[in-house]
């Protein structure tokens, strides 16, 4: 790997396997600063401290790799905007991991803008039939943690009670808010007449209760944000 000051005459090389230990300072003096790998991967790392990369105007961060162990990597711009497109490569950007402490992946201080939409992707929740189905109901689930359908059909001997326990794919940190609508008549009807609601709430999943019997399929519809 090597790294230069572009239009300063300065061209300092590394002997492959070498590498720069100590506090180094790197200033391109208002030009161009390159690191090549020459077909190879360069790899940026910091053990115990931060990489912090910081410009007036662009950041471009191609195929290789920024990565720190148990640290922090800073992207500031100064007035200007971190950018990442990958579009050219049909590629992603993924963030994989969570704070030391357990908590989110990823942070946004201030307003978000999505102009593309906001996609579930965890495992689907499981769903088991409560007592006030009946002996032998049937019931389903689609979807992800974020939102979903739920089906369920009571048998004849069905009263009022928990309808169906939802289990979610992956536990919420804090226990989230559940929100549930009507998705066919029956269960329209329901909700004015038997009073179908969302009865218990924990960061494992919630339950669908119902103050009478329900006698016909019903669909449901749910979102669930913490």
């Amino acid at each position: 790997m090597s790294y230069k000051k572009e239009s300063q005459g300065i061209d300092d090389v590394l002997a492959e396997g070498q590498s720069l230990t100590g506090s180094r300072e790197i200033d391109a003096n208002g030009n161009n600063f390159t690191i090549n790998g020459n077909g190879g991967d360069v790899t940026i790392k910091t053990v115990a401290a931060g990489i912090n990369i910081t410009g007036q105007n662009s950041i471009s961060i191609g195929d290789n790799t920024v990565e720190s162990d148990g640290s922090v990597i800073s992207i500031n711009p100064a007035n200007s905007t971190a950018y990442y497109d990958n579009t050219a490569h049909n590629g992603s950007f993924i963030i994989n991991g969570t704070a030391p402490d357990g908590s989110e992946a990823l942070k946004v201080v201030g307003d978000a803008k999505i102009s593309g939409h906001l996609i579930g992707a965890s495992g689907t929740p499981t769903i088991v039939a409560g007592a006030g189905l009946g002996t032998s109901p049937t019931v389903a689930i689609e979807g992800t943690d974020i939102a979903g359908k739920i089906t369920f059909t009571p048998d004849v001997d069905n009263t009022a009670g928990n309808q169906v326990v939802i289990t979610f794919s992956t536990a919420y940190a804090s226990i989230p808010y559940v929100v549930f609508s009507a998705g066919n008549e029956a269960a329209a009807i329901g909700v004015n007449i038997s009073t179908p609601n969302i009865s218990a709430i924990t960061t494992s999943g919630f339950t669908l209760h119902s103050g009478s019997r329900i006698d016909n399929q019903c669909i449901f519809y749910y979102h669930v944000i913490q």
